[in-house]
């Protein structure tokens, strides 16, 4: 139902398309991104899923950031005004570090540890010939850390407990993952 009536109001608008007042046009174009961007807030910030629509949002927000320090400096540099635009960027890297990179596949460059099951040997000292599913925080010569689904912290495991390393399904290709997955 709702496609049907989005179809008849694109319809109407380009039949009466040169009737209808400008300002009119820039409003519907105005309240449809408001839309979009209401849900990406709400996706992100309210239910707590990091889906695609919040790069978008990330992009707005640095956009709105920067209109907002150029109109501040009237397009002047004044070496005064330095700590707000620190603060400002500080801000910014700030919930960038926290709400993006920890979401962005570790692949592309983000954060995100890369689910794998491990197969310990029977020389571990603990859960020998066990497989455990956990996700891989990093790697050293030494061995790998890891942390439990639901662990807040990290555990070392050394290269001679680790038999064997099953990563995630690599038909994953897609660069953002929605959080707790």
């Amino acid at each position: 139902m709702g496609g049907v009536l989005i179809l008849i109001t694109i319809s109407a608008v380009v039949v009466f398309y040169s009737k209808i007042p400008k300002s009119l046009v820039a409003l519907g174009i105005a309240v449809y991104f408001g839309i979009v961007l209401w849900q990406a807030i709400d996706k992100l910030f309210v239910q707590d899923r990091f889906e695609r629509s919040a790069p978008s949002l990330w992009m707005v927000a640095i956009g709105f950031i920067c209109l907002y320090e150029m109109k501040l400096r009237s397009w002047k540099l004044k070496l005064g005004d330095w700590p707000q635009s620190l603060i400002t960027f500080l801000a910014a890297l700030l919930v960038f570090a926290t709400s993006y990179y920890p979401h962005i596949k570790a692949s592309w460059g983000g954060g995100m540890p890369i689910p794998i099951n491990l197969t310990l040997t029977k020389d571990a000292v603990a859960l020998a010939n066990q497989q455990i599913d956990c996700l891989l925080i990093d790697e050293t010569d030494a061995g790998f850390y890891v942390i439990g689904k639901g662990d807040k912290h990290a555990t070392f495991i050394p290269r001679a407990s680790a038999g064997m390393i099953h990563f995630a399904d690599s038909s994953e290709v897609s660069l953002f993952t929605p959080k707790g997955k």
